[in-house]
C-alpha cells in the first residue's frame, strides 16, 4: 500500500509535540505559519492572556481585537489587516496549480471558520512545505497548528493536507486565502504602545456584564484613542470615543 505523504519541513519536524510545551502555549496558527524566529521563541513579554498569542494587526498598531469592534470579525477584515502588515495577497482559481513563491518568499494561507456567532468564529493559518531537494517532484504537505495544540499536517477530518483548497475544518468555512510573505517570516510582536491598553481593556471589559460604566475601561480606551491616527478610521474613532464617554461619565457622578 502506498504510504501517505508526510511533511519534511524542519520547522514542523523539530516543533515540540507536548501540548504543555511553552512553544505551543505561547504560539498559535498565525505565529506558527507566519512568524519569524523572534516571534516564535522570544515570548517572555507575552505573559498576559490578551497578548499571549500573536494576532493579525498587532505589529502595525491595528490589533484586530480592537479593529474588529468597529468592523466586525470576518474574512475580509483579516485579509485587509494581513495586507497592511505587508503580506502579498495572491489570487488562486479553484483549479489552478498552487502558486510557487518567488525566491526568498513562502506561501501561507488563511481559512476563516465561521461559528454560530461572531465570538465563536476564528481564523486558521497554515503554510506549505518547502521543496524537498531530494524529491523535488514529490507532493508537498501543508502544516498548521490550532491554538495550544502541537502542529499537524491534517485537517479537521484527519486527512493529510496536500492542497489547502480541499482541507476541511468546518462546514461553513471560507477560503483559503493565499499570501506570499518573506521566507524568514514576519515579526508579529504587538506594537509596544498598544501592549498596556490592550491588557487593561481585556482585564476590565468583563465588568461590562454588570451593566454599569467601567472607569478603568474608559481610561484604557482613552489611551487607545491617542494611538489611532486621526482621520484614518472614522468608524473606529467614533466607537472608541463612545466607549470612553460611556465609561467615564460615572466617575464624576460618584
Amino acid at each position: 500500500m502506498k504510504q501517505p505523504p508526510t511533511s519534511h519541513d524542519p520547522h514542523f519536524l523539530n516543533w515540540p509535540r507536548r501540548p504543555d510545551d511553552d512553544l505551543n502555549r505561547f504560539n498559535n496558527c498565525f505565529s506558527y505559519a507566519c512568524g519569524n524566529t523572534k516571534t516564535i521563541h522570544e515570548f517572555k513579554d507575552r505573559d498576559h492572556p490578551a497578548i499571549r498569542q500573536p494576532d493579525v494587526g498587532d505589529n502595525i498598531g491595528m490589533p484586530i481585537k480592537i479593529h474588529s469592534l468597529a468592523h466586525g470579525f470576518n474574512a475580509n477584515v483579516v485579509c485587509k489587516l494581513a495586507e497592511l502588515m505587508g503580506m502579498t495577497r495572491v489570487h488562486v482559481e479553484p483549479y489552478d496549480r498552487l502558486p510557487e513563491p518567488p525566491a526568498g518568499q513562502r506561501l501561507v494561507f488563511m481559512w476563516f471558520l465561521h461559528g454560530s456567532s461572531e465570538s465563536k468564529s476564528m481564523y486558521h493559518w497554515g503554510k506549505i512545505d518547502p521543496v524537498d531537494p531530494e524529491r523535488p517532484h514529490a507532493p508537498r504537505v501543508c502544516t498548521g497548528k490550532m491554538a495550544d495544540d502541537p502542529p499537524t499536517m491534517k485537517d479537521g477530518n484527519g486527512h493529510v493536507i496536500i492542497d489547502p483548497r480541499y482541507a476541511n475544518f468546518r462546514v461553513n468555512q471560507q477560503g483559503p486565502f493565499f499570501f506570499f510573505i518573506p521566507e524568514e517570516g514576519l515579526d508579529l510582536s504587538m506594537h509596544p504602545d498598544w501592549v498596556e491598553p490592550i491588557k487593561q481593556a481585556y482585564d476590565h471589559q468583563k465588568k461590562l456584564a454588570l451593566g454599569k460604566p467601567v472607569p478603568e475601561l474608559g481610561e484604557a480606551f482613552s489611551t487607545i484613542a491617542t494611538l489611532i491616527k486621526p482621520g484614518t478610521d472614522p468608524k473606529l474613532e467614533s466607537l472608541v470615543k463612545a466607549t470612553v464617554a460611556k465609561n467615564t461619565a460615572t466617575a464624576t457622578l460618584g
